[in-house]
């Protein structure tokens, strides 16, 4: 997020007028990285979980 923020400040040329205006926390940052950690991680934990699902749904003796 704070690179597309940076990417548009670049292109609306708002950057070089107002150098000092924008600033970031290092803690959005942190925040925002580990929040893509965590999500990468429930999509890949997801995906296990599904193809544990339907192998068990294909392995069933009752169907």
């Amino acid at each position: 997020m704070e690179s597309v923020q940076f990417l548009t400040a670049l292109m609306d040329g708002k950057f070089a007028e107002y150098p000092s205006e924008r600033s970031f926390d290092v803690d959005d940052i942190i925040l925002n990285m580990s929040g893509a950690v965590i999500g990468f991680g429930l999509y890949q934990l997801w995906g296990r979980m599904k193809s544990l699902i339907s192998r068990s749904h294909r392995s069933s003796p009752n169907r």
